[in-house]
């Protein structure tokens, strides 16, 4: 499992006035790890609006391709916690 946590200190925030909401992103690539990634970079991106984030997993499942050959790619989806603030002050 990897694990992600950045948390920016605001100006008079404080964990007592914050709590994790889970979020989910979906992300295609070539490969499990490039989708994975992608998804993840969505999710980092995302999380800026927010004061933390804790990515928990990445799963991935194949996308069909037309007719009988390989796999067009995989589609990810990664789940993750986001620190909100409740805005109790």
């Amino acid at each position: 499992m990897t694990a992600l946590i950045c948390a920016a200190a605001a100006p008079g925030a404080s964990a007592q006035d914050a709590r994790w909401a889970v979020r989910t992103v979906d992300a295609t690539g070539r490969s499990e790890a490039g989708g994975c990634a992608a998804a993840r970079a969505r999710a980092v991106a995302e999380a800026r609006k927010y004061l933390g984030l804790n990515i928990r997993t990445c799963a991935c499942a194949p996308v069909a391709s037309k007719g009988d050959g390989p796999s067009a790619g995989y589609r990810c989806r990664v789940t993750y916690e986001v620190l909100v603030r409740t805005g109790l002050n």
